[in-house]
């Protein structure tokens, strides 16, 4: 989100938010993109450390 920041984008959220398929989900605004509006995605590793 902040190289998008800093690239121009105008983003719809400050903070990522989690999404579906254990993602966290950002958009872009269309208005300053030719009216697409983007969805940017990455998924969120946990750590295992074997306890329940």
């Amino acid at each position: 989100m902040k190289r998008l920041k800093n690239e121009g984008f105008v983003l719809l959220n400050e903070e990522p938010k989690f999404g579906a398929g254990n993602k966290f989900m950002c958009f872009t605004h269309p208005e300053g993109i030719n009216g697409v509006l983007i969805e940017g995605y990455q998924e969120i590793k946990y750590i295992f450390n074997g306890r329940s």
